[in-house]
């Protein structure tokens, strides 16, 4: 069976919160509700080593769930490569936010935003 079939599977079991319609999908609306348009978001503000904060975005990995775990993930390494270049010592501070619009399972609008600053040494 087919990975696609499996998730259909399990959605048949779950029901519209609003309606009570079956096959509903979390963070896509019901049939009676829209044309399965949904949106998705992530933001990450991180202060510390690039070590600590490769940790962080591992833990916000594991939190995030559906569409917005799979944008995040997405640009993970780039962040991760970006993280590496900064050695030394030295502290930085990461912000990286994304969003984007779905309609019917095609992508049709998206952004990434992302800063990383050295910002000095660490006193500990």
């Amino acid at each position: 069976m087919s990975l696609d079939q499996q998730v259909r599977d399990i959605f048949k079991e779950l029901t519209c919160p609003h309606c009570g319609t079956a096959n509903y999908q979390p963070n896509i609306r019901c049939r009676r509700h829209s044309t399965k348009e949904y949106h998705m978001s992530f933001s990450v503000t991180f202060i510390g080593k690039p070590e600590a904060i490769k940790r962080k975005l591992d833990e916000e990995s594991a939190r995030l769930t559906d569409q917005s775990k799979a944008e995040f993930d997405a640009i993970k390494p780039a962040l991760e490569t970006i993280l590496d270049q900064h050695v030394g010592g030295y502290a930085v501070s990461l912000n990286a936010n994304g969003h984007a619009s779905f309609s019917n399972g095609v992508k049709t609008a998206g952004q990434c935003q992302v800063e990383v600053k050295a910002i000095g040494r660490l006193v500990e």
